[in-house]
Parts: C-alpha cells; structure tokens; sequence
C-alpha cells in the first residue's frame, strides 16, 4: 500500500478559525491527584483540560498523526492495537529484567526538537512555515511550564513519536548488541534477557535516556531475577514461565465491587465491565485459577441481573396499546 505524503500545513490546520467566535479553544489548567488503582503509584500532575473547541482541534491533529504512519515498534502505551498486555507478552520467557521511568516525562520534551520532528513529516520541508508550527505548538500543545501539556488529547502520540525518535531507536540498536527485548509503555522502559544483565549494560541504557534530555527516576529503577520472584509490570503480574496475571488485591477489589453492584441493583454496567476486561486481558495467556474462576461467575451473574432488571423496566415504562372503536 502506497504510504501517502502529509503536509505539516495540512497537518496543523488552524481548525479554530471555523470555531464559533463564542468559544474560543483553551485548556482549564487544575492540579489533581493522581492515583494508578494498577500500579499503586500516586502523583500530583497539572492537568490541562480542553473545552470542546480546543477537543476537535485534537481529534483532528490525532486523526492526521496517525495517517502519517509512523513506524512505533516499541511504543505500547496509548497507541492503536495497543495494551499493557502487549507491552508485557515480548517479555514472558525471559529471566533478567531491568526497569526504569522517565522522571516527569511530558514536561521534559523539548519545544525545538519537537517542531524539528514535525516539519521532517514534509516530503519538501522547505515549504514548511516555521513560526505558523512553532506558534501552533506553543497555543495548543504545549504546557505553559514547558513541555507537552498534560491532559491533552494529542500529547500522548506527541510524545510516542517524540521519544520513538530521540530514545528508542537509539535503545533498539543497542538491545540489539546485548541480546535484549525492549518495550515502552509511555514513560515505563522494560528490558529484559535471557541472561543477566550488568551494570555497565544498564549505565549505557540509562546514558541513552539522560543523552535525549530526559530525567531517570531511580525510585522506580529496578532490576531483577524472575526466578526469585514475579514481577509487577503496568498493574499486570508476571511470574518465571510466562504466566501474567492481576496482583491478588486487585482481584479481590473487583470481585467485592461486583457483588456490591449485584447487592445494590447498580447496573453502572461500563465501569464493572472495564474491571470484567482488564481481568479477561490477565486471562488470554494462562489458565484460570479459582479466584479468577469465582470472579467470572460473579460477573455471569450480575449480567443476568442487569437483563432482568433492563426488561422489568421496559415491562413497567411500556406504553399500552392505543384501542379503537371501545374495544
């Protein structure tokens, strides 16, 4: 299939001209407190929040990135076709794994280097116009304290691209010296191999990180033998063999969350079912076991109470049939 050329000026179309004069796109900037039910992992983020305006502004910088077709191999974070599974599945049979964070990752991402990375997605870069992609960048992409914005639709594919260009290439070549398998999952670096792997291995990683402008977060650093014990990558578990699985605590949240759902005649039915998923995912690799059995019970059961409860509902609000002549 013949890969079709993007003009950057097609690219980053100045949408917010065929906006309403009433509302102009802008971000609701908000600290949150961010905690990852997975992970466990808390943080507190600025978060850039976009109004409908600057939303369709998004949704048509995303549509066009992704028909640019650049090649992610190793991004596994936010991506189509993309889950923490597959972040974690090229790892399954190996033993030594080396982990680490990019500290502050959107923040960290560098203005020019980024419009530099842009305007190489023109065929003919001399027609590009500079300053109109360097202010679109700094109105709708970028954060006011730097870097990628936060919250912003677009920021996560900006930043896959960003860091596939300045962190993974440079990775790939050298996990292809040492034997290693490398995924990323947004701002998460797994490696791992067959054999160990040393410390000057993991000083060259970590120089290669630090080289793109980025901050390593050493709290979040690790390195380990699965044989001594399993390891938690993106929430997920995963044990010497291959066998990945949700952490037990987890497990036993979603199937308490269940039973209170079926208890309280909660039909949120999106939420319970995003719990249903992430354990299926857990699933496609492994047999269940009986805590894994029970939840997949519960869940069987609380559909079929949702079904009842949906038609005696249609049953109550149906309206009578409308009769003619007295009958």
């Amino acid at each position: 299939m013949k890969i079709k050329s993007i003009d950057v000026n097609q690219l980053l179309l100045p949408i917010f001209q065929q906006m309403d004069e009433e509302q102009k796109p802008s971000f609701d900037r908000y600290i949150k407190y961010d905690r990852n039910n997975l992970s466990g992992h808390n943080k507190n983020r600025i978060i850039y929040a976009p109004n409908l305006a600057m939303r369709r502004i998004h949704q048509k910088l995303v549509s066009d990135l992704h028909r640019i077709r650049r090649p992610l191999p190793y991004a596994k974070g936010c991506m189509r076709n993309c889950s923490p599974i597959g972040h974690i599945a090229p790892h399954r049979h190996h033993q030594w794994f080396f982990i680490t964070d990019i500290h502050s990752a959107y923040p960290s991402v560098n203005k020019e280097k980024l419009l530099d990375l842009i305007m190489s997605f023109k065929r003919n870069p001399t027609l590009n116009d500079e300053e109109y992609n360097r202010k679109f960048l700094e109105d709708f992409c970028l954060a006011k304290e730097g870097g990628l914005a936060t919250g912003a639709p677009a920021s996560p594919l900006l930043f896959n691209m960003y860091a596939g260009e300045f962190i993974d290439k440079a990775l790939a070549k050298l996990c292809q010296k040492f034997n290693l398998t490398y995924t990323r999952y947004l701002d998460d670096l797994v490696f791992s191999g067959l054999e160990p792997i040393g410390k000057k291995k993991r000083k060259q990683i970590l120089n290669i990180v630090r080289s793109a402008g980025f901050e390593v977060s050493y709290h979040k650093t690790f390195y380990y033998d699965l044989k001594q014990k399993p390891i938690t990558l993106c929430g997920f578990g995963l044990e010497y063999g291959g066998r990945i699985f949700l952490p037990r605590e987890y497990r036993q949240k979603i199937y308490h969350r269940i039973k209170e759902a079926i208890t309280n005649h909660d039909h949120n039915f999106n939420k319970i079912a995003g719990f249903h998923g992430l354990l299926k995912l857990s699933l496609a690799n492994h047999y269940k076991t009986g805590s894994e059995t029970r939840i997949l019970n519960l869940y069987r059961q609380y559909k079929l109470t949702k079904r009842k409860s949906t038609r005696q509902k249609n049953f109550l609000t149906r309206q009578p049939p409308i009769k003619f002549g007295g009958f």
